[in-house]
């Protein structure tokens, strides 16, 4: 494999990025446009053009506004009218449309001045303009809405879910979210219309590698967690900012500190800088101080601090903001070409700090839960065996006497173990559960009301510490 930058061809079998220079190989990258990794975006005198990897001129500046290439096609405007040029410079959409779009998987939408509509990659007006909004295309299909109603079209412009929502956005990890129902809520429904995650959420984001960040409603109180792809919570967010998940991590943030979680939600980055963005080709953007550099997925700096913005890496490039210009970076953090014009897209803003406290609440709330259950468990062992001995060792029947106490006291025991696990648990127990606790119980006490003497207290008091105990360790952990 060649580096197309360098030219240095002794690298490992399966490198993306060569070991010299850090840019893209050129066999990983025949899937590309080669305007992708070698077209950037420059203004002068308020012109735009095109500018290599080597900072050479490719397309003199001669647009009234332009955007970056997408899939070998580049959205320029000339005259007041929004057309496509390729690679070369050469004009290939003629300028015609009020404002145009990126391609994505071919199609890129378009605006006539009234309505939106979509051009595929051959220039051809693949959708004709008609939708009042539109969203770009991902997994073979495009949302679109008419009327205040939202739905799904594919590349011919056939309808493939009905225009019924109220808003509707591309589909990720093979699920769409989809607002409306009687609640007006977010939900999730799949490539055939049918509703998998039920609109049941105040806010919610995309699916990205399989988690959504949601916005939950639940005992007249809200909070937020990240679910799987089948409604099922993951866990809490208990953090001040939480981000979408790429490349395996999700950035985090806690009092303007931030780090990254696993897929589990927890820290492998703990939170140490001063901003950072999501990892892209296995690094990410951190802030320290006033400027920026880079970080592998261990968290080791790999390009230091120095810049005054800093984007995520694509094809083995990254855009960063040097002094008052932008510029292009390799792996190595080695400028490629300068004087570029972007833009950076802005952070996310800070989550709601009560729904983050009331989460925090949640998650303490089922570990007291987890450790109440094995309580229970091991006193209703405790009880059973302690029991089964008393029964076994005093085979005698004593009358009322001092058996009726321990039998009183249990069951008064037991109703109160039901009550104060159902009221400090949040994840609540099942009947079958309370009979579990409760029954055992009675028939023990039974069995030693009939059975047994005053020796029965060898019952009660044994059952009582242990409770006491564990009780006071869950709740002073609590």
């Amino acid at each position: 494999m060649r580096c197309p930058n360098c030219n240095a061809t002794d690298h490992e079998a399966g490198a993306r990025f060569c070991h010299v220079c850090g840019a893209v190989l050129i066999e990983n990258t025949r899937g590309l446009h080669d305007s992708e990794s070698r077209r950037f975006l420059r203004h002068s005198n308020n012109l735009y053009g095109y500018v290599d990897q080597h900072g050479t001129v490719v397309v003199e500046p001669r647009f009234s506004d332009a955007h970056d290439f997408s899939e070998g096609l580049a959205a320029v405007k000339v005259d007041n009218a929004w057309g496509y040029i390729n690679s070369q410079g050469d004009i290939f959409i003629r300028p015609r449309y009020n404002q145009a779009g990126d391609f994505h998987e071919s199609m890129a939408a378009v605006f006539d001045g009234y309505y939106w509509g979509f051009v595929n990659i051959e220039g051809n007006l693949a959708v004709p303009c008609q939708y009042q909004d539109v969203g770009i295309f991902s997994e073979e299909v495009a949302p679109v809405c008419k009327n205040d109603k939202c739905g799904f079209i594919n590349k011919e412009g056939q309808r493939v879910i009905d225009l019924q929502y109220n808003e509707a956005y591309g589909f990720k990890d093979g699920l769409a979210r989809i607002r409306g129902g009687s609640s007006n809520r977010y939900g999730f429904i799949n490539k055939d219309g049918k509703v998998v995650i039920k609109p049941s959420y105040a806010y919610a984001r995309d699916f990205s590698e399989g988690r959504a960040f949601v916005q939950c409603d639940e005992h007249g109180h809200r909070y937020y967690c990240y679910i799987d792809n089948e409604g099922n919570r993951c866990f809490y967010c208990k953090w001040d900012f939480a981000d979408d998940y790429h490349n395996g991590l999700a950035c985090i943030g806690i009092s303007n500190e931030f780090g990254f979680i696993n897929r589990e939600g927890e820290i492998v980055i703990r939170p140490q800088f001063d901003d950072a963005t999501y990892f892209s080709e296995e690094i990410a953007a951190i802030k320290i101080g006033q400027f920026w550099g880079y970080i592998d997925k261990n968290g080791r700096i790999i390009i230091a601090p120095q810049f005054l913005e800093a984007g995520a890496f694509q094809n083995g490039i990254a855009i960063v903001k040097d002094e008052e210009d932008y510029a292009a970076i390799d792996r190595r953090g080695v400028k490629i070409a300068d004087n570029l014009s972007s833009s950076l897209p802005s952070r996310r803003t800070p989550l709601n700090r009560k729904f983050v406290e009331y989460g925090i609440y949640l998650e303490e709330k089922q570990r007291v839960d987890y450790l109440k259950r094995i309580h229970h468990t091991i006193l209703i062992a405790f009880v059973i065996l302690a029991s089964l001995v008393e029964f076994y060792a005093f085979k005698y029947f004593h009358g009322w006497g001092w058996a009726f106490v321990p039998f009183v006291v249990n069951v008064i025991f037991a109703l109160y173990r039901i009550i104060d696990i159902e009221d400090m648990s949040y994840s609540r127990f099942k009947n079958s559960e309370f009979a579990l606790t409760f029954i055992p119980l009675v028939i023990m006490n039974i069995a030693a009301f009939i059975f047994t003497n005053g020796w029965s207290l060898a019952v009660l008091i044994p059952s009582l510490l242990v409770s006491v105990g564990i009780s006071l360790f869950v709740h002073d952990d609590w």
